[in-house]
């Protein structure tokens, strides 16, 4: 039997836009390693979602929201934990932060938040794929 490791569909789609980065690159007469090409496509595709999210968000802004749920709510406790790492001048009051300060800390707590939610609605059994050593 072989070995169980974690699939993450995320890693595979970084290793085949960076290969095919690779062969482009290649193709421009620029050698790159597997890490560089990892880096580059991760950057560009973070960098792109970023501001595609404030490009679009300027005019669809809201001014409010109501009270969070208490799945919301519970789901805010459950990374507490991990809020609280975030390396943002704590001792500052918020509207002292920068705006880079409060995104890096919204962005944070949201992405703990869903990753929170996947990891509580998921099903255990099917996040693990056998690999047969050859």
């Amino acid at each position: 039997m072989g070995n169980l490791v974690r699939v993450d569909p995320d890693d595979q789609a970084l290793e085949r836009a960076s290969d095919h980065i690779g062969a482009l690159l290649t193709e421009f007469g620029v050698q790159t390693t597997r890490t560089q090409r990892r880096a580059l496509v991760n950057e560009a595709v973070l960098s792109w979602l970023r501001n595609r999210f404030v490009e679009w968000s300027k005019d669809r802004s809201i001014s409010g929201v109501g009270s969070p749920d208490a799945y919301t709510l519970g789901l805010a406790e459950a990374v507490l934990p991990i809020v609280a790492e975030v390396q943002v001048p704590w001792s500052k009051p918020v509207g002292d932060w920068s705006k880079d300060e409060i995104s890096v800390l919204l962005a944070t707590a949201f992405d703990a938040m869903e990753e929170q939610r996947a990891r509580t609605m998921e099903d255990p059994t099917a996040q693990w794929t056998e690999v047969v050593n050859a």
